[in-house]
């Protein structure tokens, strides 16, 4: 099992290497698991996409304070 510090951590990774597109590519991921019925995979890439929309909003509150 990933734990969540090991899934903020991939997410803070994908958003300094690719940037606005990192969501995209934690889609493309969790979609080639889910065409080869790799559930747990999958769910772990949903995560990341999950996390790195968590760390975006916190980001944008940041500069709106």
């Amino acid at each position: 099992m990933v734990g969540q510090k090991d899934i903020f951590i991939s997410a803070q990774l994908l958003i300094k290497h690719h940037g606005d597109k990192a969501e995209d590519y934690a889609f493309q991921k969790m979609l080639a698991l889910i065409e080869k019925d790799d559930a747990k995979g999958s769910g772990v890439w949903l995560s990341i996409m999950s996390a790195i929309d968590d760390l975006r909003n916190v980001e944008l509150q940041g500069k709106l304070n």
